[in-house]
Parts: C-alpha cells; sequence; structure tokens
C-alpha cells in the first residue's frame, strides 16, 4: 500500500486488508443495481464543498461513483451533466415534463441544475426521488425560502424540495444525461 513517508517520500508498505473489505481487482460491471449499491454507501456522509474536510460535494460524489466503473466524468456538475452521454436539455421544459422525462430514465442517470448534479433513483407514485450530496434544502412541495435547513451530507429527497433561492428542485433542472 502506498504510504507517505515523515519526510514526505512515497513509501510501500505491506498490510493486510479485513475480510468483506470493499475491494475488487478492476472495475466494478456497469448496471443500475450497482450505480445504486455504490450510491447507498455514501448516504449520510457529510458534505464538502470542493473536498472540504476530507468530504465530497455533489459532483464528487456522482463522479466517485461513476469511478468505479471507470467511466471518469469531469469534476463539476455542468461538464459531467453535458459529457457526451444521452445529455438531454431540460432548461426549457415545465415541471411536468421533467418529471416525464426522468420517469423513463433508468436510475443513475445525472440531473443537473445550475450548480448542483444529482443521481436519479426512480420514482414512487409518479414522484421522481435522487440521491444527491446537499447543503441546504427546505420541505417538500413548498414555495419560498421559508423552513430551508442546513442539510449538510448524502440524502434521498424526492425533486419538489425547496432550495434556498425558494424555486423547487425539479424547477431548476437544466440538464438530464443518461450515462450508457
Amino acid at each position: 500500500m502506498p504510504e507517505r513517508g515523515a519526510d514526505g517520500s512515497l513509501r510501500v508498505v505491506t498490510d493486510r486488508l479485513p475480510r468483506g473489505a470493499d475491494l475488487l481487482r478492476g472495475c466494478l460491471p456497469y448496471t443500475q443495481a450497482n450505480v445504486l449499491r455504490q450510491a447507498f454507501k455514501m448516504l449520510g456522509e457529510r458534505y464538502g464543498w470542493g473536498g472540504m474536510y476530507g468530504s465530497r460535494d455533489c459532483s464528487a460524489f456522482t463522479r466517485d461513483i461513476y469511478l468505479t466503473f471507470g467511466i471518469e466524468l469531469p469534476r463539476n456538475s455542468l461538464p459531467q451533466a453535458k459529457a457526451p452521454a444521452g445529455n438531454i436539455d431540460a432548461s426549457k421544459l415545465t415541471a411536468a415534463e421533467k418529471a416525464k422525462l426522468l420517469a423513463g430514465a433508468p436510475a443513475g442517470t445525472l440531473v443537473q441544475m445550475p450548480g448542483h448534479i444529482m443521481l436519479y433513483l426512480g420514482a414512487i407514485r409518479g414522484r421522481p426521488y435522487i440521491i444527491h450530496s446537499a447543503y441546504a434544502l427546505g420541505p417538500s412541495g413548498k414555495k419560498g425560502a421559508e423552513g430551508v435547513k442546513t442539510l449538510n451530507c448524502v440524502a434521498v429527497t424526492d425533486v419538489e424540495m425547496t432550495r434556498r433561492n425558494g424555486t423547487t428542485i425539479i424547477d431548476n433542472i437544466a440538464n438530464i444525461n443518461i450515462i450508457r
């Protein structure tokens, strides 16, 4: 295992890994189940903008998930949303049109709004759900910034959650990117 020596140099040390450790030689097979499994391993982890506190922000969260499949996404949310794949410009669509597009998208689809990227999970009773590393959100279905609280972690939410600017996530979705 690589390790930093006391003088800052690279050292290689031998170590044992615990039985059942989450290790694999090579990449995981790219399946919807594996995408969700990787995402849910991070559920509840602290949010860290730009890697602050040794944690992930939204784009590091999605990037790290896809790296386990050998898919290297750009570091930031907008380039991830526009990465060559199945990008759909949703910026001019209504919330209902966006929900319909998401309903036909596979789990693991990237969902982007200005400054934030999320992973689509699926829908329950027609309501789309996402998992994302987020800083602050408010109550679902309530317009306006009142009630917005610090979330500061990887969480599962629906797309009707309120943002600090008083609009909902679904109102702000600009790109839907189906990674194939």
